[in-house]
């Protein structure tokens, strides 16, 4: 493989930060980081899921500013920095588009 493909792919030592981490894609993510030999943090509302030695969960809200807030300093003095970020965290909505109140859309607020 081309020599700045395999740079451009190389997650090694990575600082990566998933919300939703415990979700389908999410923690598929965090795996696939961890496999890596990347240093990943989770975010989820539900407890820790994965037990590896390069993954720190932390259990909350990712749509509570001051949560959120706290955790990305706690990380940045941990690792001085974040190489990336994905969110995966969504909340569901079981009424129509069109019918869905104000109220629903900011459940999270």
């Amino acid at each position: 493989m081309n020599t700045k493909i395999n740079k451009f792919f190389n997650f090694k030592n990575k600082v990566v930060l998933i919300t939703g981490s415990n979700g389908i894609i999410g923690k598929q993510l965090c795996n696939f980081y961890l496999d890596q030999e990347a240093f990943v943090f989770g975010i989820d509302t539900k407890k820790k899921l994965i037990k590896i030695k390069n993954y720190q969960h932390f259990q909350g809200d990712a749509a509570n500013e001051n949560f959120l807030l706290k955790k990305i300093n706690f990380i940045v003095k941990k690792k001085s920095k974040i190489d990336i970020i994905l969110n995966c965290a969504g909340i569901q909505f079981f009424t129509h588009f069109e019918k869905r109140t104000k109220k629903e859309r900011r459940k999270n607020d």
